[in-house]
């Protein structure tokens, strides 16, 4: 690093235009941190951002972003195979009307020294594989040096779900997927000693990030939600039975997988709990079970549907808990007053929301400090991608509405910046769904 920020000190100095350099630290233990403030007290032009727990590439690179102010966006390896002296030739490209430009070793007009030959065979196999899958027609997808329009970069992350190598592919074919123009420029590219790539375990984690994005692909034919008026009136539309009948399913599966998931979320009320607010209560199956297992705390179902919030008040009315009640709300906008709730349960609604940060900070306006937030949703990851393909080929799609899974490293990002901290994870549905306990931290309290 302190070579790196060397370079950028001697590039700034000559630079024709105004530049910030983010330093995305993220929960590292070695002296990055260190290392990382003693340049920003040298250098007026870098920024720091840190993270307590490791938020992944992803989510690094949007704390970066949110901590930046330019209208260009462009994140870097910091090994410096990519010299700082280069960076004009991507901004260029953003310049003329391209959305995303990406340095490329393999363009034919790069120039790179002294590569090993099993990175060049490696990254060959690699780049036809991705061809192949995707029908990506760019000669390297894999170079930690490209350039975004601000609103480009933004968008196309609140999309990708990937952390691992595959980060580039992913977000690469979804700027494709929703239209947006991207240039490969030719670079000038050096090898660096000590890298942490091993050829094995990473050829295996990038075959199956592979997998899991295009099974993603088959499940999702496009990477838009809709917006809160159209997901409005889908769910006024449908039974408002609809989750009833998934725990008394014939289909086993589908019973086993939601009976588990109340389960396991019922566990984690807190047995003291005065009041627990159940967001996207659905057919209130589960806000019912926690009524009824809490029968001393009041017990508020929240959903965005007419049909569920008629048919759960109907069907808790004959179940004779006296402690619950229905409304119908936006979980955008709350009709309860700042600091309301100690509990809220939000079960398999996260990924539906277009901005998952607005209602995560909703959210957090409703719940007291030290309040317990209890979440699930789909776990990333390939046996997901499997069980979510093979809905996708069964399903009634009346009942299906698009949605985009978080993985935790995204997930865990979001609940820190709206000032939530995470307790507690646990995988359940044989590795398909993440359960989260988080708490609402005080104001003095938060990085």
């Amino acid at each position: 690093m302190p070579r790196c920020l060397d370079e950028f000190a001697r590039y700034v100095s000559k630079a024709e235009h105004d530049i910030e350099v983010v330093i995305a630290e993220d929960g590292s233990t070695d002296r990055t941190l260190e290392i990382a403030n003693e340049f920003a007290r040298k250098y007026r032009f870098v920024k720091i951002v840190s993270s307590k727990v490791r938020l992944g590439k992803g989510g690094g690179i949007l704390n970066g972003i949110e901590s930046s102010t330019g209208d260009i966006v462009l994140y870097m390896d910091v090994d410096m195979a990519v010299t700082p002296d280069q960076i004009p030739r991507l901004v260029n490209e953003i310049l003329k009307g391209a959305d995303v430009a990406i340095g490329s070793r393999v363009h034919p007009y790069s120039i790179v020294h002294k590569p090993p030959f099993h990175r060049v065979f490696l990254g060959r196999l690699f780049n036809l594989l991705v061809r192949f899958m995707f029908r990506l027609g760019y000669f390297d997808t894999q170079v930690g040096f490209k350039a975004f329009k601000r609103k480009t970069l933004l968008d196309v992350l609140r999309q990708t779900n990937t952390d691992g190598f595959a980060f580039d592919v992913d977000v690469l074919l979804k700027s494709e997927i929703m239209g947006y123009k991207v240039k490969e420029v030719p670079i000038t590219w050096t090898h660096g000693r000590g890298s942490k790539i091993s050829p094995i375990k990473n050829a295996y984690e990038m075959f199956f990030d592979l997998l899991r994005i295009k099974l993603e692909m088959f499940a999702n034919k496009r990477f838009t939600l809709l917006s809160r008026k159209a997901y409005k009136e889908f769910y006024d539309r449908i039974r408002g039975d609809v989750y009833h009948r998934a725990e008394s399913s014939f289909f086993l599966p589908r019973r086993i997988w939601h009976v588990r998931k109340n389960r396991e979320v019922l566990q984690e009320v807190p047995d003291k709990a005065e009041h627990v607010v159940d967001l996207g209560s659905g057919s209130g199956n589960l806000t019912l079970k926690i009524a009824l297992a809490h029968s001393r705390a009041l017990v508020t179902g929240v959903d965005i549907g007419k049909a569920f919030v008629k048919y759960s008040s109907q069907f808790s009315k004959k179940a004779g808990a006296a402690n619950l009640d229905f409304i119908e709300a936006d979980i955008n906008s709350l009709p309860f007053i700042e600091e309301f709730s100690p509990v809220v349960v939000i079960s398999e609604v996260l990924e539906y929301i277009p901005d998952q940060k607005i209602a995560l900070a909703e959210i957090n306006r409703i719940m007291q400090n030290g309040g317990l937030l209890i979440l699930t949703t789909p776990r990333v990851g390939l046996r997901w991608g499997i069980v979510r393909s093979i809905w996708t080929l069964v399903r009634r799609e009346k009942l299906e509405v698009p949605y985009f899974p978080l993985n935790f490293s995204r997930l865990r990002f979001l609940l820190l910046r709206t000032g939530f901290y995470p307790l507690k994870l646990k995988v359940i549905n044989i590795g398909c769904t993440l359960l989260v306990t988080a708490v609402k931290q005080h104001q003095s309290q938060r990085s």
